[in-house]
Parts: C-alpha cells; structure tokens; sequence
C-alpha cells in the first residue's frame, strides 16, 4: 500500500468568507500587514482582520512580501511559504487555492447540474454539503493524490478564442500591453532557455488561469526561484504613475501568465494532471456575535431593508444623544439589502469609543423563509427577523430589540438592566390593541380564537423587546414562532400576533413609558376611556407625559405627516442625522407622487375640470420648486425659492377665480 503524502494546500483569503481548514487545507490571510488599507474591494473592518487573525495564518512573519501585495496579490502568499517552508510541516505537496475556486476533487462529479463560468462550474454558495459534493477535505485530497501520482496538478486550459497576449492588451484594458513585452523580453534575457516557449504561449489561446496547484516540494521551489527572479526584475521596469488600484496588480496578472509559460516548458519532463475548478457566486463571510466591549456591553439590536436606513439612522441618533460615558453601546443592524455606501455612513456617523455599530446579513434566513413571512399593508418581511435573535445571538446574556420608527428619550442601558427572571421576553402592553379588541368584533374573534390568547390584556407591542438569550435558546423560542406562523399563515399584525401567540404568560411587563405608542392618544384619545381598562389607561396617559421611548407605530409617521403632535420630536434628532435632507426629499416626493395621480385621474371634458387640472399642475410645481430650494444653496436656492414664490401667487389666483 502507497504511503500518504504529506500534503499542504493554503487557501488565501484577503476578506472573510466560508473557513476551509483542516490538517491539508490551510487558510492564509493575503497582504495581513496591509489588512485595514484600501484595495479594489474597498476596506476591511477590523472585526473582520481579527476574525481572519483569529482563523488563519498571515504571510506577514517571517521573510516575506506582505506589504506589497496590492501588486502581487496571491503571489505573496506562495513567495512566504517558499521562504518559509518549515512552518507548514515541510510537507511533500504544497498547493494553492482561493477562497472561491477550488479543485473538484471528485471523479464521479456531474458537470451536468451546474453552469460554466469563465472555465469553471459554478455554485451558489460555499458550506459543508459543497465540500462533500465535490470532496474538498483533507483526506480526500491524500486519497485523490494516491490514486493519482502526479508531479504537479493544475486547471484545465481555458479557450477563449483569443491569444495569452491579445487577452491581456485587449480584454484587460485597464493594464498596459507594455509591461507584458517587458515581462517577456526580461524573462528572455533571464532564462534565454525559455525564448521559445514564453513566445508560443503568448500566442496560444489556451489558457491556464487561477494560478491553481498541488505540486512536489522540488518542482515548487524551481518555480519560486523562476517566477519571482523574473517579477522582480519586471517591476523596476514598470512606471505605476497614474495607474489604477486594478492595475497596479500588474504583477499579480504577470505571475498568472508565467505560471502557463512554466507549465509548458515542463509538460514534457513532468507528470501533470489538469482538474476543473469551482466558482462561488456568493463569499459573503457571517459573523458570529459577540459583545464588543469587555464591560458594561449594552446590546441593541435592529431590523433593517435599504428603504428604511434614514428613519434607523434618526432611532440610532436619539440613542447617541441619551447615552452615558460609563456604559457602551453595542448596536448590530439585522442587514436585508443595505447597500455599502449607507453600512459605511452609519458607521462613521455614530461609531466612537462607546458606541459600535455593526451589520449582520439576513439575506440567507430571507431566502431560506421568504415564502412563509406573510406581510401586507406598509408592513415588510423585514419584521421577522426578530425571530431568530435567540439563534443569532448565542454568546449575549440580553438584547435589546427596536423598531427603526421609534426616538428614544431616556437611555437605553437603563432597559438593558431590567431584570427578567425566568421569563422569556420584558415588553410592554400594546394599547392600541385593547382599544381596537373592544372596538372590533373580528379582531375580538380573531384573538380568542386563532392567536388563542387566554386574555386579551396581555397583549403587547413587538417594537420593543428585552430577550432574555438564554431562556429563549432554552424554550426553543425561535422555532416555535416558526412553526405556529406557519401555523396560522396569514397574522393580522404580522409577527406581533405569533409572538404573543407564542410567549403569553412567559413575559415580564415593563413600565408603559418605554413603547409609548404616539397615535393612540392624538387620535383616539376620547375614545379610549371607555375601550381600555382603567388601569391601563391611567398608565398609559402617565407615559404619554413622559415616554422613555415614543414609538410611531402605525402608518401615520412622522416624516409623512409633519404637522401631528409628537413629530417635531422625530424632526429634531433627524436634523442631526446625515439624511435630513433625504427624508425631505423623501416627504416631498410621496406628495408630488399624489397630486400627479389625482391629475391623470382628472376629466377634462367641461371649462370647470380644466381649472383644476392646472391647479394641480401648479400644485406640482409648487412642491417641485419647494424641494429644490430646501436641498441646494447659493443661487440656485434662491432662484428656485422665487419660482415657488410666483406659483404660489398663481395658485391663488386660480383658486379666487374658481370660487
């Protein structure tokens, strides 16, 4: 029996994504003196340069070219093992792979089943089902290699009907076609030996990419010394004034060239074996939480969509504004579709030394779910992610979840502090619901019997939620929600109605002042003596007074509705925040989108309807102007505030006319 090889393969990662780590498979982080710099793909955080310290090797000890990896990108990775060999076990095979391509180690493999993408099989997402589908583990790659006794394994050549060189000068138009013609004049003057063969691969159409392979120690050193004797003498000839970031990786797409000019000069000395490669559509890397300060952790969790970022931006404002020096605050965002830009400005907005503000991607639980998150009305599938805070959030003892419409008018930590006991949830009851319980016969029907509550009292709102982690995981609370939304199928109010469905007589009531519902009063307040139970009245018309967090919990906000009670308070914390102006904006065009369907819904068939269908025109333009001169400045205000000025006149007159 062949005795297993010693067998090494690094893994580069410049950015977090699924760990490939075993006793072969062997995760490097690429340009780690350089981690937190920019590059093509933006900045890294420095959670996720700790994730990456925490998981892998950096190629930044010992002799190495860690800072120059935005030129040699996974080429400091194999210059650091050649240098330093002994640390990976002086193993007989030493491999390279990337974080989204590997070897498909399985002979049996149906190509069948995935699509090809620039010369490999495509996959939705890296994970354990897709290292067994195409065994990427450590020993299955021995076995593979015993099976198979080859001196270097690499890709397959790609054919893209066009030459090495023309696809280098053509297709990457970003780098310059000089460089190459000083790549392969040096590697002529260097190496006469290899004239030949770097001039017929350059006019090849067959391609090897990636810079993918498994080979023996002794080959991996020749090439080392090879590849890097000639990259260096290169980039004293290369001039980066004025290059890109993408092309100032000159190097990088240099090294991959040469890695087919030594394939080939080899292919009649070596045993060499060609295997087809993947590609992960998604890389996106999931954090496990953990508090982010050692001491006094206040943990605030959020739900948020893109179209809601202005408003989550105003709810984080007025936690920043209530906060104390002696506590830290630990905001995560439950992320469904925010897009980078708005991640970055809340983070440079608020972050500072008590205050962190954190993304957790929930695209994968809505893509696993979506079909079973009912929603209607102004309500969006985003409300259910406060399901799985108890799975998200293992290593918390607490978390406070809000709602993104809600202004927090006393400190939050002092809610974090409420103890819970053994209960599952602290919350507070939902007012409004009692109102409309005594009011509507099927909301009455509805709670009895679907929500099956055993009194309606206990009924509470889900915009704010003290969990208590542990008691949750212990209850199996996420679950459970589950399996009785999927139960009931269509909730009234969403999520809400499962979680007091689920968790009646398992929660603590918290004072009224912290989930202070605004409407209830303004809109309903002679109503509600006579359809709330007193107690619950009285301390609710205390909280009114003085909330501790003012919740606008229904449709009618405080960014469509300006002139209700309370909206001024939503107005002066969105002032400070960086998308006043888009909240504006925002306000104003949900008006102008109104009047122009009541336009196009107008007759014109008699003198009278003409005159209001040219008022609402004005009145079009009326809010148009009015937009653009509260956003712009200078001159161009001014020229727009005087056109608002003169359709106003003109509104009027048409209306004195009409009357």
């Amino acid at each position: 029996m062949r005795k297993n090889p010693k067998v090494k393969i690094l893994i580069g990662y410049h950015k977090p994504a699924y760990l490939l780590k075993d006793d072969v498979l062997t995760p490097i982080h690429l340009g780690r003196k350089l981690s937190t710099e920019v590059s093509k793909d933006g900045d890294v955080s420095q959670e996720d340069c700790q994730w990456m310290k925490e998981n892998m090797i950096g190629d930044d000890t010992g002799d190495n070219i860690s800072s120059e990896n935005r030129k040699y990108c996974e080429l400091t990775a194999l210059y650091w093992a050649w240098k330093n060999y002994d640390k990976l076990g002086n193993p007989d095979y030493i491999g390279f792979m990337q974080y989204r391509r590997h070897f498909i180690f399985d002979d049996n493999f149906d190509q069948s089943e995935h699509e090809k993408f620039w010369g490999c099989y495509r996959f939705e997402k890296a994970n354990q089902n897709y290292c067994q589908q195409i065994k990427l583990n450590g020993k299955d790659i021995v076995e593979y290699l015993k099976k198979h006794p080859v001196d270097v394994l690499t890709t397959k050549e790609v054919d893209f009907n066009q030459s090495v060189a023309e696809h280098f000068s053509q297709t990457l138009s970003f780098l310059n076609r000089d460089d190459l013609k000083i790549c392969v004049k040096t590697t002529e003057n260097l190496f006469p030996e290899y004239k030949n063969v770097i001039n017929q691969y350059m006019k090849s159409k067959k391609h090897y990419w990636y810079h993918c392979f498994i080979m023996k120690k002794e080959i991996f050193f020749e090439y080392c010394q090879w590849l890097f004797g000639v990259l260096f003498a290169v980039e004293k000839q290369i001039d980066y004034t004025g290059y890109t970031i993408a092309a100032k990786r000159t190097i990088a797409y240099l090294g991959e060239r040469m890695w087919g000019v030594f394939l080939n000069a080899k292919k009649d000395k070596l045993v060499i074996d060609n295997l087809d490669l993947t590609f992960i559509d998604e890389t996106s890397y999931q954090f496990i939480p953990k508090p982010f300060f050692d001491k006094n952790n206040v943990a605030v969790v959020f739900a948020c969509d893109n179209n809601y970022v202005p408003y989550l931006s105003v709810a984080i404002q007025s936690i920043v504004d209530h906060k104390k020096l002696e506590n830290n605050y630990d905001i995560i965002i439950l992320n469904n579709g925010i897009i980078p830009y708005y991640q970055k400005l809340l983070k440079e907005t608020y972050q500072c030394n008590n205050v962190s503000i954190r993304f957790y991607d929930v695209s994968n639980l809505y893509y696993t779910y979506h079909n079973l998150f009912y929603s209607h009305t102004y309500y969006s599938p985003t409300v259910y992610f406060r399901f799985f805070i108890p799975e998200i959030f293992t290593s918390y003892s607490h978390i406070i979840y809000l709602d993104c419409d809600l202004i927090c008018l006393r400190d939050v930590a002092d809610l974090y502090q409420q103890k819970l006991g053994n209960n599952l949830l602290g919350v507070v009851r939902d007012i409004e619901y009692l109102r409309i319980y005594n009011e509507n016969k099927n909301v009455r029907e509805y709670c009895d019997n679907v929500l099956q509550m055993k009194d309606y009292i206990h009924y509470f709102n889900s915009g704010v939620l003290l969990f208590n982690i542990k008691q949750c995981q212990k209850f199996n609370l996420s679950q459970k929600l589950l399996q009785q939304l999927q139960c009931i199928g269509k909730p009234m109010i969403v999520d809400q109605d499962i979680l007091n469905s689920v968790c009646e007589g398992k929660v603590l009531y918290l004072d009224q002042c912290w989930n202070v519902e605004w409407h209830s009063y303004y809109l309903y307040g002679n109503l509600l003596p006579y359809q709330v139970p007193d107690i619950f009245y009285g301390q609710y018309l205390k909280a009114i007074k003085n909330p501790f967090i003012l919740h606008y919990a229904i449709d009618v906000k405080p960014w469509d509705c300006p002139e209700h009670c309370t909206a001024e308070i939503f107005w002066h914390y969105a002032a400070k925040t960086p998308f006043f102006v888009q909240i504006i904006y925002k306000h104003f065009e949900q008006k102008i989108y109104a009047l122009a369907q009541k336009l196009e819904q107008l007759p014109i068939n008699n003198v009278q309807t003409n005159h209001q269908k040219k008022n609402h025109n004005n009145l079009f333009k009326y809010y148009k102007y009015k937009i653009l001169s509260a956003i712009l400045f200078g001159e161009k205000k001014q020229y727009y505030q005087q056109k608002k000025k003169i359709i106003k006149q003109q509104i009027k007159a048409q209306r004195r006319n009409i009357a």
